[in-house]
């Protein structure tokens, strides 16, 4: 009677195999495919790290060799060189611009050949082009433009307030030093062009294209955090890391990193206006700018109160716990050892202002 009083309340069923508590099999797969392509976007968020340092070691010893005619390897004797005998060419834009646009190219063409061919990566679904991305990135570039002057105004403020209490921040400078005609090119070269390419194609296309087939959350934020910590600095770390939760779910709805890449180049182009321009001593010119920001700004709001549904994306996930994808990717050690590093280098240079 016990057995058939069983039977009746919980619908026994034969086939049924008693796995309470255990994940399935199918569940495994997910979560042991995700820790893998967790760990292998980790170390290649590293390696990138790695080797544009290489590259930029690199670059100063073939200066060296270009100015002195002889090779050493001794990086003591580049540095000591470099700077004391050609200190205004190495501080100079035009070689600071050739030396990022060097490196940085260079660096994600090793990371693209290396997560093809030795790691198996998969991520093209984000490089499709379409007709109408240009149109979206025309749509939605005031949107970001506001976003992120929103959060640059609310940052300033927050760094003045540290400032009154004795806690420097470094802040960026995008001035043109040794302003010249090569200066300005490569200098809007680099922030208007590679730049954005380089950083939409790793911050987007890499880190979306691997983790979005695991569920859009977790991958939308560290898209966002890789993002903002990449700048290295606060003030432009808070800003990035707001447009870089715009730009994935702008990349994610689009399908495609294009619209973000036109939206990256002018956002740039806009906020070192005045930088780039100001060499050249255009009447007008602020004017002109505010004008401009101003335009934008209204345009932004319209759309982001007018359009926001678009902003709405899936929010389904490959396992069955809601956070479970979340939890696994940012507590993956090769994810957890490159944010970690990232959040280390600004520690050490707020501690270096502030020494």
């Amino acid at each position: 009677m016990e057995d058939e009083a069983l039977d009746n309340n919980y619908n026994y069923d034969p086939k049924f195999s008693f796995n309470y508590g255990f994940p399935s099999e199918e569940t495994l797969k997910i979560r042991n495919s995700l820790f893998r392509d967790c760990t292998k976007l980790g170390g290649l968020l590293l390696f990138y790290l790695l080797i544009t340092k290489l590259y930029a070691y690199i670059f100063y010893y073939a200066t060296y060799g270009v100015l002195t005619g002889s090779i050493t390897l001794s990086f003591q004797a580049v540095r000591s060189y470099l700077t004391e005998e050609h200190q205004s060419l190495v501080t100079s834009t035009t070689y600071s611009m050739a030396l990022n646009a060097s490196v940085t190219v260079l660096g994600l063409i090793t990371i693209l050949i290396l997560s093809k061919t030795v790691l198996k990566m998969s991520f093209g679904s984000f490089f499709k082009t379409g007709s109408g991305n240009v149109k979206r990135a025309v749509v939605w570039m005031p949107a970001c433009f506001v976003v992120n002057m929103i959060f640059s105004l609310a940052v300033s403020y927050l760094t003045e307030m540290l400032s009154y209490s004795g806690i420097a921040i470094p802040t960026p400078d995008f001035s043109v030093r040794s302003p010249g005609r090569a200066a300005i090119v490569l200098q809007i070269l680099y922030v208007v062009v590679i730049a954005p390419v380089i950083e939409e194609v790793i911050y987007r296309g890499i880190i979306l294209g691997t983790l979005s087939k695991y569920g859009n959350p977790a991958a939308i934020l560290l898209s966002a955090l890789a993002f903002g910590l990449m700048h290295s600095n606060i003030p432009q770390a808070a800003s990035a890391f707001a447009m870089g939760i715009l730009f994935a779910v702008i990349a994610i709805n689009c399908g495609s990193v294009v619209p973000t890449i036109i939206i990256h180049s002018l956002n740039n182009l806009i906020a070192n206006f005045s930088e780039l321009t100001e060499p050249f001593d255009i009447p007008c010119c602020e004017q002109i700018l505010n004008i401009v920001i101003i335009a934008a700004a209204l345009v932004g709001f319209y759309v982001l109160f007018t359009r926001y549904s678009f902003l709405k994306y899936d929010t389904a996930t490959a396992l069955p716990q809601k956070g479970q994808v979340t939890k696994a990717v940012f507590s993956n050690p090769m994810v957890v050892l490159y944010l970690g590093y990232m959040v280390y280098t600004i520690l050490v240079s707020i501690i270096k202002v502030n020494l």
